[in-house]
């Protein structure tokens, strides 16, 4: 982690409480994300926002771009691993869009409660959907499994959520564990799959009335191989929409 003593103005009020050790006053500085890890960050977040929503939707397009939305963890594999992300089949792929805009895309899969809904081989494109989410009173638990169907690819995905979630804050943790088709070794054998393992932990985040970070920030840790390689990153957001500073 790149740090300072001294403080850098404009970050955001969350990044106080991260002063490190050795430093008598003031957070660890952050620069301006990339453009990349800018859009990775903010998707994350509407990852949460979408597994968030999902227990009280009804069957439906909205429901059904949710659930695409939950499951996609290309953001993830992004930040842990830049050179692999483009190799995992996205579920924001035209095909996954056109299924998901369909009104029925859900109608067999789909079972739903009041604060609950459960899904059941739900197909999204090339994409295989099974899982739950529930929600009681501002806590969200969901766990989502993703098998790619599609035969140009290969992948699955696994996310656990532990979420609190009102209409403008967000707490709570992401655990991701992905693997996707395996690409060619620099003597060109073929390598192992690639793979990521990742805790993502959002800390007050506030948004704006489109959904948009505007303060608070979320910490990124975990794992990507072969070979294994720890990365530990954290986003800051705001004052205003869009604005992304990293801190690694």
């Amino acid at each position: 982690m790149n740090v300072t003593c001294a403080a850098k103005k404009g970050l955001a009020t969350a990044v106080v409480a991260m002063a490190v050790a050795g430093c008598q006053s003031g957070p660890p500085t952050a620069e301006p994300a990339s453009a990349a890890d800018q859009s990775a960050a903010l998707a994350i977040v509407a990852q949460a926002q979408a597994i968030t929503a999902l227990p009280t939707l009804r069957r439906g397009p909205g429901t059904a771009h949710a659930l695409a939305v939950a499951i996609d963890v290309v953001p993830a594999i992004a930040v842990l691993s830049p050179a692999g992300w483009s190799a995992y089949p996205a579920t924001d792929a035209p095909s996954v869009r056109d299924h998901a805009a369909t009104g029925d895309a859900l109608a067999a899969c789909m079972t739903a409660t009041a604060r609950a809904a459960s899904f059941t081989d739900c197909a999204l494109g090339g994409h295989l959907v099974d899982g739950t989410t529930s929600r009681s009173g501002a806590a969200v638990t969901a766990q989502l499994d993703d098998v790619v169907i599609d035969p140009a690819h290969t992948g699955a995905a696994s996310v656990h959520a532990r979420l609190a979630g009102t209409t403008d804050t967000l707490w709570g943790t992401l655990d991701i564990d992905a693997t996707w088709a395996p690409g060619t070794s620099e003597v060109g054998h073929p390598a192992l799959d690639p793979t990521i393992d990742v805790t993502i932990r959002f800390d007050g985040i506030s948004t704006d009335a489109d959904g948009c970070p505007t303060a608070g920030h979320l910490a990124i840790a975990g794992s990507w191989g072969p070979p294994e390689t720890e990365v530990a990153r954290t986003f800051v957001f705001g004052p205003t929409c869009g604005d992304v500073a990293v801190i690694e």
